[in-house]
């Protein structure tokens, strides 16, 4: 069972060793559109999906939007169909800029005693904010981020309708 067992992890190291090897950095003598394109796929990856839910309300919404690191958008709304659109590339940067630093902010900025309020949570990078819309201790970047993805999903369902990529 050992000897199965160290095999497999030799495979296994194999197998990232080799992976590693074909995602070496590019060479000098790569084009500068070249360098430009391999650099942005990997800030993609180094960045996480951006999952966003909104309940409540006056209308009983469950909404939900997700925005993955290469700007694919995949929002459910209880009441629409579902829907997936790809985000603008200048969108996109500045959705991630307001998300810089989002691990710094607190965990919760919910009042319990407004009516009506939506309830929203949004998780980026492992850090999850539960947060009231109307809250009253809600920081800036936690409004513009909210709004600036509402404002994404809202565009996507306002947007001719198109096939899935």
């Amino acid at each position: 069972m050992k000897i199965i067992f160290n095999a497999c992890v030799a495979v296994v190291a194999c197998g990232l060793a080799v992976g590693c090897a074909a995602h070496s950095a590019p060479s000098a003598k790569a084009s500068a559109s070249t360098r430009a394109a391999l650099n942005q796929t990997s800030d993609a990856r180094q960045r996480s999906a951006i999952l966003y839910h909104r309940t409540g309300g006056i209308a009983a919404t469950d909404d939900r939007v997700v925005i993955w690191p290469d700007g694919l958008v995949q929002i459910t709304v209880r009441l629409m169909a579902d829907t997936t659109v790809r985000l603008p590339k200048s969108r996109f940067g500045h959705l991630f800029e307001i998300m810089q630093g989002w691990n710094r902010l607190g965990d919760r900025y919910v009042d319990s005693d407004v009516e009506d309020a939506y309830s929203i949570s949004i998780e980026y990078e492992g850090k999850r904010i539960e947060l009231t819309d109307l809250s009253s201790n809600l920081p800036i970047q936690v409004r513009q981020a909210y709004s600036e993805i509402e404002s994404i999903a809202a565009s996507a369902e306002n947007a001719p309708a198109r096939a899935a990529q």
